[in-house]
Formats: C-alpha cells, structure tokens, sequence
C-alpha cells in the first residue's frame, strides 16, 4: 500500500498544498523513493502503488509549465513583432517597390497586347467586310455592264446586217 509521510504543518493544509519535495512513499519492497517529477515515474517498474492524486498533481504541474513556456514564446514573438514595427516606420524607398512596379508594368503591357490584338483582329474583320462588299457591288456593276453592252451589240447587229464584223484584232489598227 501506498504510505506517505508529510509534515504536520503540510497534513493541515490538505493535499493540494504539497509540494513535490514532501512527497515519499514506499513500495512493496519498503525502498524509499522520491517522486519530484514524471521522469520518477517512468523510472518505476509499475505504477500500482501510486497515488493517482500524486500523478494527477505531477501531469498538472507539467501542462502548467508547457502552458507557460508556451505564453513565453507568445510574448516573445509579440514583442519581435513590435519591435519590427517600429523599424518598419523608416521612410519609403523607392527600391522597395521596385518588384511590384516590375509586375505592375508587366501585367499592364501584356493587358495592353492582348487589347491591341484584338483591336487589330476586329479593325482588320471590318475592313475584310468592307472590301467584300466592295467587291461585290463592283461585280454586279461590271454583270450588268457586260449585260448592257451584249444588249447594244445585239441591237447593233440586228440594225445594220450588212456591215461586215471586224475581227482584226485592235493592235493591227496601230500599224495602218
């Protein structure tokens, strides 16, 4: 069983009030061990003879120094923060920005190509629809020239049968 020995002024004040120096028990074998710390306990052959309130005070005084090696490194890093801050209060350089006015510049050029190409691609569609309707205004006008002379020679011919149709070709006249 489980004996522990405690100063009368510690009895009084319960176990809550123990420090971890008071506390000895003894095992079956009656050796006399001190269990200051969870390194004790993992030294023990078993843990059958342990007041389960004394692990529980052990595990709590470890998670409350974990708790505050922890808030530590917190206030540390805040105050690294701070600090950062105040030197972060320099005046502006220019070369501090020099990165992002690079791919400011990049992103607006490479916006304005790819507008531009489209400008391009849309200037060079309407001026293919414009010719194409060119075009076609000009072959309907050259059909009905064609038309309008085929007509005239028809009527030329049927006027004056008689007159003979020249088929010397037009250079031949030049050398007359």
């Amino acid at each position: 069983m489980l004996q522990t020995k405690f100063p009368s002024s510690i009895k009084k004040l319960g176990l809550f009030a123990l420090r971890r120096s008071h506390i000895r028990y003894y095992t079956i074998g009656k050796t006399e061990h001190d269990i200051t710390s969870l390194d004790d306990l993992v030294k023990l052959e078993s843990l059958d003879n342990v007041d389960p309130t004394l692990v529980q005070k052990l595990i709590n005084e470890k998670t409350t120094e974990l708790n505050l090696k922890n808030e530590i490194r917190r206030l540390k890093t805040i105050q690294e923060q701070r600090e950062n801050s105040v030197t972060s209060n320099r005046p502006v350089r220019l070369g501090d920005f020099k990165r992002a006015g690079i791919m400011f510049m990049l992103m607006c050029s490479s916006v304005y190509l790819c507008w531009q190409l489209l400008w391009w691609n849309l200037a060079y569609n309407s001026k293919e629809v414009e010719m194409l309707d060119t075009v076609t205004s000009l072959e309907n006008e050259l059909h009905e020239r064609i038309e309008i002379n085929k007509i005239a020679e028809n009527e030329l011919t049927q006027e004056s049968p008689s007159r003979p149709v020249q088929k010397k070709s037009w250079v031949s006249r030049w050398w007359k």
